[in-house]
């Protein structure tokens, strides 16, 4: 588990800004929803995924079939994107084959 702790965290920080960039894509939080929500989760099939965008958050629910050791990559994957890449900090849940993330926009904060 935990070298799958540490290669997420290493390809988290790294893999989506290059994807985007690739794209000719400023990095921005909009972009970072985009990249896990359309390419990853939708073209890329790696979950599905439900988005939610409230008033001070937002919450991603990633689900899929691969078990837990997947859900705990994803965890760690997007957290570091967020964290390292984004500049936002999010919470998150593994339960089973799912991860949750509740994420509070820098525009969006008190």
């Amino acid at each position: 588990e935990s070298e799958i702790r540490a290669i997420a965290r290493s390809d988290g920080t790294e893999r989506p800004k290059k994807f985007i960039l690739r794209r000719g894509l400023p990095i921005t939080y909009e972009n970072a929803i985009w990249y896990i929500t359309e390419l990853l989760g939708d073209n890329g099939g790696w979950f599905r995924t439900t988005y939610y965008k409230k008033e001070d958050r937002d919450i991603l629910h990633l689900s899929h079939n691969q078990g837990v050791g997947w859900s705990i990559f994803l965890k760690e994957y997007i957290v570091a994107f967020f964290r390292e890449v984004i500049g936002v900090t999010s919470d998150a849940q593994v339960v089973g084959s799912s991860a949750t993330f509740t994420i509070k926009p820098k525009a969006r904060r008190d």
